[in-house]
């Protein structure tokens, strides 16, 4: 399949451990083909390898990249390779996930502005105490100060969520405008109609047969490990996380 206006790819991106692998699913079971070489987490594994090479330098100085033509050129190819391999049945419904997306997201417009981007979010207290802090360990010691690796906190942890998804949220809604998406996962877990209205109009899906996919593939909740710490120490915890949680909708 060519890429051609108005049939752009539909991203998906998040801090590792958001949830993106139940919206791969919920997107999988409405229609949409969301690569072939997938791991198990539903990443598309045919952009990890230019995501690991790149992702530190193009964070320590983004500018660098913008208008780096080599850059945007080998990216251009990975996606001209995979939408090769897309069924003309889902050209108009395709995409890939892979949560280090968000990350790389000015670059990803700058060579893509005909994508979508949907901006999954998950309350940062969970992620604070979450086991999957890949992110953090990988790019940490280029967006926080003072983080040494192996080393980390929830601290750590929820500082690098709020900046990573701020970061994201501003440039979404003032550079990619309508065809950027962002929802929390608690919202799209709980298929609340009313919450999920403007998820079938962005994946131009019917809402009805939307509510039905998610209710079928969602499972019940589990402990959640933040709940479980402290007054003390969530309430420090929240103190450092607060831009985030209150933009977000958590606080």
């Amino acid at each position: 399949m060519a890429i051609r206006d108005g049939n752009g790819p539909l991203l998906i991106g998040a801090s590792g451990g958001s949830g993106t692998r139940f919206l791969v699913r919920v997107l999988q079971e409405a229609g949409y083909f969301m690569g072939s070489n997938l791991n198990e987490s539903l990443d598309e594994k045919s952009f990890a390898a230019f995501y690991g090479h790149h992702l530190n330098t193009y964070l320590a100085d983004p500018s660098d990249f913008q208008g780096n033509y080599l850059i945007q050129k080998e990216f251009r190819q990975l996606v001209d390779r995979f939408a090769s391999c897309v069924p003309d049945a889902q050209c108009q419904t395709w995409g890939w996930k892979n949560p280090r997306s968000m990350l790389l997201l000015p670059l990803i417009h700058c060579v893509l502005p005909e994508m979508r981007f949907i901006h999954l979010v998950r309350d940062g207290r969970y992620m604070a105490y979450s086991n999957n802090q890949a992110q953090l360990l990988k790019h940490g010691r280029i967006m926080l100060e003072n983080f040494d690796p192996p080393v980390y906190s929830p601290v750590c942890a929820i500082d690098f969520w709020q900046k990573a998804n701020l970061g994201v949220a501003r440039f979404g809604q003032s550079v990619i405008g309508r065809r950027y998406c962002w929802m929390r996962y608690e919202d799209l877990v709980c298929g609340d109609p009313l919450v999920l209205s403007p998820l079938a109009k962005f994946l131009d899906v019917n809402q009805t047969d939307l509510e039905m996919i998610i209710a079928r593939l969602s499972n019940p909740p589990k402990q959640e490990v933040w709940r479980c710490q402290s007054p003390e120490e969530l309430a420090f915890v929240s103190r450092v996380g607060y831009a985030g949680l209150s933009y977000f909708g958590y606080v």
